[in-house]
């Protein structure tokens, strides 16, 4: 069906889905974060980090409205849970990561067909060319990439930043948003 009349039902299930499934982990979490807290099981507060996506900050249609809105509705939802968790008692940190195009089985149709990157180093392997006018890095996403950004807000590098959404996606917003 066209994207703009999709069906009512698939707009409200991946609304629900993105944005019901953060707030209910979160709410899950709550107890048991707050009390490594207050065990001071770790140097650093305990943290909440969320898995968003660039789309949620682009206000052209990627994937799809419900998509997009969700994430940026995800987006929202972690700033309100940042705020909350650290004026209470709780001191727990809500942070974001919101990654660009990284190879998938959600993008595995759109990776298929690009050539492998490799850098001079062999570095980034599992990533993919793109071209310079899709994305100034002229790749996807690595998994290593998206593993240091959860190692950066794990570390005592981290510990600082609450309510923090770290887009990372190559610089893809600054061409496309």
């Amino acid at each position: 069906m066209h994207c703009l009349a999709p069906p009512p039902d698939d707009f409200t299930s991946t609304f629900h889905l993105h944005t019901t499934a953060v707030f209910s982990s979160a709410m899950a979490f709550l107890p048991l974060l707050h009390a490594g807290n207050q065990r001071k099981n770790t140097p650093q507060d305990a943290q909440i980090l969320v898995t968003s996506s660039k789309e949620g900050y682009s206000r052209q249609l990627g994937h799809s409205f419900a998509y997009s809105t969700s994430k940026a509705a995800v987006n929202h939802l972690v700033r309100m849970l940042a705020r909350t968790f650290a004026q209470d008692h709780f001191r727990i940190r809500v942070n974001l990561i919101a990654p660009g195009f990284f190879p998938s089985a959600m993008t595995e149709p759109l990776t298929r067909s690009l050539p492998a990157y490799q850098d001079s180093h062999g570095a980034f392997a599992g990533a993919s060319c793109l071209p310079s006018s899709k994305n100034p890095s002229e790749r996807t996403g690595s998994e290593e990439d998206f593993a240091a950004a959860v190692l950066f807000f794990a570390s005592p590098a981290g510990a600082y930043l609450n309510g923090a959404e770290l887009l990372l996606d190559g610089g893809q917003n600054l061409i496309s948003s």
